[in-house]
């Protein structure tokens, strides 16, 4: 069984309330199975997906990845073993043409550093289970899962989360979007379990 793990814009595990990015001692073991779950992941030969928020050349992929750089547990994301998208601020890829009413010179600028719908469809339709983590869980997170199932049609049953290696700041609309999620079937998983998904692939 073919699977992916989908990294949904990490700087979240880094953001503080003020938008400052830095390593918070009080989530060091959130960190750590962070850690574990990817290295298990591609050791284990699962496709692991960085779903960026900016390309790492411009000045905040640069400033994100001084962020992670300065944490040992975070080396996997500059270790060249991913595969890495630009996905939009609302965490989901652009369209394929450019939407009506767009100024081109809008659409060029998004056409210029974020991935496709059919692009991203094809880096990922050969996993037949996809999980996320990252953030925001109301936000971006929340939106992927909804794109796969709403624009690439992907079943329920063959997406799935994992809450605690999610970050959320306003746990009102979390708590809506984790009700949404369940009630269109999509599976939240723990820690463990998703260890277990992932060695079995």
């Amino acid at each position: 069984m073919q699977t992916a793990l989908h990294i949904i814009h990490p700087y979240v595990f880094k953001r503080r309330k003020d938008g400052q990015l830095e390593t918070n001692k009080k989530f060091v073991e959130r960190d750590g199975k962070i850690s574990r779950v990817v290295q298990t992941a591609l050791n284990s030969g699962v496709k692991v997906v960085h779903h960026m928020d900016a390309p790492a050349n411009s000045e905040l992929g640069q400033y994100r990845d001084h962020a992670f750089r300065a944490d040992p547990g975070y080396a996997f994301l500059f270790e060249g073993r991913l595969v890495e998208v630009i996905t939009t601020e609302w965490g989901v890829p652009i369209t394929d043409k450019k939407p009506k009413g767009t100024p081109k010179s809008i659409w060029a600028l998004y056409e210029a550093t974020n991935i496709k719908h059919s692009e991203l469809l094809k880096k990922i339709e050969d996993a037949e289970v996809h999980v996320l983590i990252g953030g925001a869980l109301e936000n971006c997170l929340g939106n992927m899962v909804v794109y796969m199932l709403d624009h690439y049609h992907f079943s329920p049953s063959t997406v799935k989360y994992i809450p605690d290696l999610c970050v959320s700041v306003d746990m009102p609309a979390r708590r809506n979007r984790e009700r949404e999620l369940q009630r269109r079937g999509i599976e939240a998983l723990s820690y463990e379990k998703a260890l277990e998904l992932i060695v079995r692939h």
